[in-house]
């Protein structure tokens, strides 16, 4: 409606705008480029810009493609996520209890819980080290009938199993 495009600008990012543009004019593209803008209401969206030089056919720059894609959803999911795992740490780290998760082949370790080290006897380092290693420290009446279960469970499901362990020092 005859307005322009930089009523979009808050106040706090004229010079990001003039930073690009200068860039713009050397030739430069910006791609996926994350910021604030102002929505028409006057409050802030997140959004990543991608601007390009529009060039003539001799190839001169005589202007500049700017799309701005709100990412406002995605910033809120990240956030949440965020706090999410942050709530899971918080858990994680002050039950006394061993848990521990696994890639989908059974060859990395993703999460050690730290009642591990208490209840094992032994580091976390080194279950992260060697994933395996765990079976190592089950009592030998009981690694077979361990093994076997850890070896055909399938991957999507969560276990339980009562075994006994010995620790480094013999109990």
């Amino acid at each position: 409606t005859g307005e322009s495009v930089l009523r979009l600008l808050p106040p706090e990012r004229e010079k990001e705008e003039t930073d690009i543009l200068t860039l713009i004019r050397q030739g430069e593209t910006f791609a996926h480029y994350e910021t604030v803008r102002r929505r028409k209401d006057g409050s802030p969206v997140d959004v990543s810009l991608t601007v390009s030089p529009i060039r003539d056919a001799a190839g001169t720059i005589t202007g500049a493609s700017k799309v701005a894609r709100d990412i406002t959803r995605r910033r809120r999911a990240e956030a949440d996520l965020r706090a999410s795992e942050e709530r899971f740490r918080q858990i994680a780290e002050n039950i006394n209890e061993v848990f521990w998760m696994t890639d989908p082949t059974k060859t990395k370790m993703l999460y050690v819980s730290p009642g591990y080290e208490e209840i094992w006897g032994r580091p976390c380092a080194a279950l992260y080290d060697s994933p395996q290693i765990w079976v190592e420290s089950i009592h030998s009446d009981d690694r077979a009938r361990i093994n076997e279960a850890a070896r055909t469970r399938p991957v999507s499901r969560a276990s339980h199993a009562h075994y006994h362990l010995v620790r480094p020092d013999g109990t």
